[in-house]
């Protein structure tokens, strides 16, 4: 089964949402350099981007800090403003694609945290993960987390294990850069490698998920069918549902997506799972009151294995 639609909210009533949530976190005393709209399919979430800590000039205990530079993002969601998620980014030569925040993580973060897809309780593994976002939030909504993403293997003496020079992968602190992100437990954290079925499948039955999710995942078609073959087997070990965010205007354009687009909807999965697609709109406003819309597309799959218990 699939859907398509684009539901995107009038430009006032955005402007409005943003205004009023930036305003009251302001009053409280948290400067926010940015607020995020994320409105589509019969609904509206924010989030604020808050101004990072200044540094203390003291420098964090771990070889990322040492061997990369870093910045920090922190953000808050107006449904969960108790807790703010701090995120260090590091650079291109340690995370390469997966070195910063990118606009479908705050998107995607922004539908965990506000309840667009309700994450208490359940057991939340995400794709790509990069600097872990996504994965940090839904971690302060309750869920337990697996926070998965690909880099290099190294030996005892800092050795690449191997280097696959086809693929644009990370440097193994990439993976301690997670970590830090997600709450410093390396229990959070696991490296998983879409092109290794046996690899996908230990960890779907060691960690048994139920919601499966990804921010920017579709890039090159070398890796798309990996991506599908991975998915498919999350949804039919133990997932009963999948989340994915991509970015579908222009200037953010992927090689991938409109064929993995089709696929999906097209029903390349089979008839045990239901896919839905809308189109979204995340807009941003930055302090100074500049705005920058982006459409996305929202893939929503569902393993109808578990459908009537």
């Amino acid at each position: 089964m699939t859907s398509a639609a684009r539901i995107l909210l009038p430009a006032a009533a955005l402007v409005a949402c943003g205004s009023c949530g930036a305003d009251a976190l302001a009053s409280g005393g948290d400067a926010v350099t940015k607020s995020y709209v994320v409105a589509g399919a019969g609904f509206v979430n924010l989030a604020h981007e808050l101004r990072a800590p200044s540094p203390t000039g003291r420098r964090d205990e771990d070889e990322v800090e040492l061997y990369y530079p870093t910045t920090r993002r922190v953000f808050r969601f107006p449904h969960r403003s108790e807790e703010a998620v701090g995120i260090r980014q590091t650079s291109f030569g340690c995370g390469k694609l997966g070195a910063n925040v990118w606009p479908s993580s705050i998107a995607l973060a922004s539908l965990l945290a506000n309840g667009g897809t309700p994450t208490e309780g359940r057991r939340v593994l995400e794709l790509g993960a990069g600097c872990g976002l996504p994965s940090a939030t839904a971690r302060i909504c309750g869920s337990e987390i697996l926070a998965t993403d690909y880099w290099e293997q190294t030996d005892e003496n800092g050795n690449v294990v191997f280097d696959d020079k086809d693929r644009l992968v990370p440097k193994s602190l990439f993976g301690q850069n997670l970590v830090y992100n997600v709450g410093g437990d390396e229990n959070l954290v696991s490296r998983l490698d879409w092109f290794d079925e046996m690899n996908t499948f230990q960890t779907a039955n060691h960690f048994q998920p139920d919601l499966v999710i990804g921010a920017d995942l579709v890039y090159y078609p070398s890796d798309a069918q990996q991506l599908m073959n991975t998915i498919e087997i999350m949804l039919k070990t133990s997932a009963r549902e999948a989340l994915l965010i991509s970015p579908l205007s222009p200037e953010y354009e992927r090689e991938a997506l409109p064929e993995f687009r089709r696929q999906l909807e097209g029903g390349v999965l089979g008839d045990s799972i239901d896919v839905y697609t809308d189109e979204l709109e995340l807009v941003t406003t930055k302090d100074n009151g500049d705005e920058d819309r982006l459409t996305m597309l929202l893939m929503r799959l569902y393993s109808n294995r578990f459908y009537g218990e």
